[in-house]
Order: C-alpha cells, then structure tokens, then sequence
C-alpha cells in the first residue's frame, strides 16, 4: 500500500512543481473529489471484498496471512 501512496506523491510533487502552488492545490482538489465520489468508492469496496475472498481461499479456513506471505518470500505457492 505504500508504493501507490509513494507514486502519487511523487507524480503531485513534479507536477506542483511544475505548474506551481496554486495548479498544484487545484490537482489535489481534483484527486480528492475524485477518490471521494461515490462510482471510486463503490469499485473499491468491490474490490476489497474480491481479494478477502481471493485471501480467503489461498489461506484456507483456518490459514493465517502469515503462511500466505512466508510461501511468497519462499517463492511457493501456499497449499492446503
């Protein structure tokens, strides 16, 4: 979750530059009302309940993320 929020930073920051304070103020306004409507909000909440069915799954009933992310540092594919 930090690379998105990193690479938003970043892209505001050049273009802020860029295009000075009050373009940049302008862009953030923009994205916040964009994050904020309702059509993001509800893709969101979609897709946060696809992957905790995805996390469900590849974590079994009674798995923990724990294993899930143990096997991703091993370069395996947690089975059950």
């Amino acid at each position: 979750m930090k690379l998105p929020l990193l690479v938003g930073g970043v892209i505001g920051y050049v273009l802020g530059a860029r295009a000075g304070h009050e373009r940049y103020e302008q862009i953030v306004r923009l994205g916040r009302r964009f994050a904020g409507s309702q059509t993001v909000q509800s893709a969101a909440g979609v897709f946060q309940a696809q992957v905790g069915e995805i996390m469900h799954k590849v974590t079994g009933s009674g798995g923990s993320s724990d294993s899930v992310r143990q096997a991703s540092r091993n370069g395996a594919t947690a089975h059950r």
